[in-house]
């Protein structure tokens, strides 16, 4: 690993959306940057060397000249509070993962704290709970699926519940065809067909959630940052 200079990461980040943040800096930031066989990466520290920034990203990694991923940190920890705070990118800049976290805790608050893409286009939306990098699925039985995996063509194709309450754990599977038709499940007892339609229309829920999420992703994807 060595240390890039100002230049190099001026001319890494030029013609980019952070091409801005990358040129400046202010009182309660620095940037720094370094190279490593993954890539470039960029990132701005406080006076503690902490990775620190409230008005964009903390680090950013460029791989072949292109943002393979993003993080937002205050005071050292992941944290944003209007997006993701964590995204990973494609080659050719297709989002494949972003998460939601405050002061270094996945947040559930307002849907999914993960979401994944495949190439072809299904998608994941997972509530995790715990810290930075160490996550876990929990959500209470009665607010509905942990997880929900949807397949290219916008159908179910999993649906899973954690629960870890003391008293209440619960952990169950169920896996769905293109029409809706539960094909398997792990759990206690077999779902009967009220319970099947009462379990996908909870995913649709957690659909109409990660629509907003994908709106803040999107969002994230279009904005030049600066320090």
């Amino acid at each position: 690993m060595r240390m890039v200079t100002s230049e190099e990461a001026h001319a890494i980040t030029a013609g980019t959306a952070y091409e801005v943040w990358a040129s400046s800096e202010s009182d309660q930031c620095r940037l720094r940057a370094k190279d490593t066989a993954e890539g470039v990466i960029l990132y701005t520290t406080d006076g503690s060397a902490r990775l620190h920034n409230v008005n964009g990203p903390a680090e950013v990694h460029f791989v072949s000249g292109e943002v393979r991923d993003v993080r937002y940190c205050r005071n050292g920890l992941t944290h944003r509070e209007d997006g993701p705070a964590l995204m990973r990118f494609r080659t050719g800049g297709e989002a494949e993962r972003a998460e939601w976290l405050r002061e270094g805790k996945y947040d559930v608050s307002a849907g999914p704290s993960r979401m994944t893409w495949d190439a072809a286009g299904a998608v994941v939306g997972d509530f995790l709970c715990g810290y930075d990098r160490h996550g876990f699925l929990d959500r209470p039985i009665e607010a509905g699926p942990a997880s929900v995996s949807w397949s290219a063509d916008g159908s179910v194709g999993s649906i899973e519940l954690y629960d870890h309450r003391p008293g209440k754990q619960r952990a169950e599977t169920y896996t769905f065809d293109g029409s809706g038709g539960l094909t398997g499940h792990s759990g206690r007892h077999a779902p009967g067909k009220e319970r099947v339609e009462e379990l996908l229309a909870q995913a649709e829920q957690v659909r109409q959630l990660m629509s907003l999420r994908e709106l803040e992703v999107g969002q994230t994807r279009g904005v030049a940052y600066s320090l």
